[in-house]
């Protein structure tokens, strides 16, 4: 497939490397301001390879308060988003949260002939049905420092945290070719998602009088903590002594980034200009897990 990377105001986001699709549903529509799609990456947008760069601009506040209040609500679906900007003289703070809870109920059925030479040899059928509750949220906060037309630097934090279960019943049954059951048992499962995630970016940008002439540099970290235990219980419905396994697992991750990206226009109109720069990407990957099975013939438990 394709690799195509997302970033917010030319850095990297963790939020959106982890999940492009949720981090943009948690990202208000009146902040962005453009989208600016890059088919031909150079070097100062990634030195990983990458096919193609979305970068999402967003406005800079020009008030000196704005702020605004989402309300959603339903039976499945509650949200709350505030928002609030503040800038002042050469400062400018801004602050977006997100609170959701998102209730999601299934249940479906699924039937399985086996054929052999044009006949039925077997059957499975299996029913699922779950009914999870996912509360999660995140909060981004920046702020940005102009001390005149030609600097600018700025802080940002973001972070998200929540926890996504995944528990569901299945039933499933085994017949031959005549109908008699062969095999029928139930599984219940119980797993569940939890997630701590962060992003911490300082950056500098310096334009010279030179139309094009720009110095930027950026510095971040990316910490985040993942737990994904499940557990399965099956019944027989025969002699056959109860299954039980349990999974923890436990992932932990931290990307530090240093960059700085030069660009020399080697005229006024910046028609041909060179850009050079350096970046270097620390990762620390860490995934611990333990699985514990119960031993079917004395019964017991993980």
């Amino acid at each position: 497939g394709t690799n195509l990377k997302s970033l917010v105001d030319g850095k990297y986001s963790g939020q959106m490397a982890g999940n492009a699709a949720d981090a943009l549903n948690r990202m208000p529509a009146n902040i962005i301001k453009s989208d600016e799609i890059i088919t031909t990456p150079s070097a100062k947008y990634d030195a990983e390879g990458a096919a193609g760069v979305i970068n999402i601009i967003t406005k800079k506040g020009r008030k000196n308060v704005d702020g605004a209040l989402e309300l959603t609500a339903s039976n499945f679906e509650q949200a709350l988003n505030p928002r609030i900007s503040f800038a002042t003289g050469k400062w400018n703070f801004s602050f977006h949260g997100h609170i959701h809870r998102l209730r999601e109920k299934q249940a479906s059925t699924f039937l399985r002939t086996q054929l052999q030479n044009g006949s039925n040899v077997s059957q499975l059928e299996q029913k699922t049905e779950q009914d999870n509750t996912a509360p999660h949220g995140s909060g981004d906060f920046g702020i940005t420092f102009t001390p005149d037309s030609s600097s600018e630097f700025n802080f940002a934090v973001n972070s998200s945290l929540g926890n996504w279960p995944g528990n569901k019943d299945i039933q499933t049954i085994t017949r031959s070719s005549t109908g008699d059951i062969l095999e029928q048992y139930a599984q219940h499962i119980t797993s569940s998602e939890k997630y701590l995630n962060g992003d911490f970016n300082l950056g500098f940008t310096k334009k010279f009088k030179n139309p094009g002439r720009e110095l930027t540099i950026l510095a971040q970290m990316v910490p985040g903590k993942n737990k994904d235990p499940y557990y399965t219980h099956i019944t027989y419905l025969s002699n056959q002594p109860p299954y039980e396994e349990y999974n923890t697992n436990k992932i932990k991750n931290r990307d530090w980034t240093f960059q700085a990206d030069y660009i020399h226009p080697f005229s006024n109109k910046g028609k041909y200009s060179m850009e050079s720069g350096i970046k270097a990407i620390l990762r620390n990957a860490d995934n611990n897990y333990q699985v514990s099975v119960a031993d079917p013939q004395q019964g017991g438990t993980p």
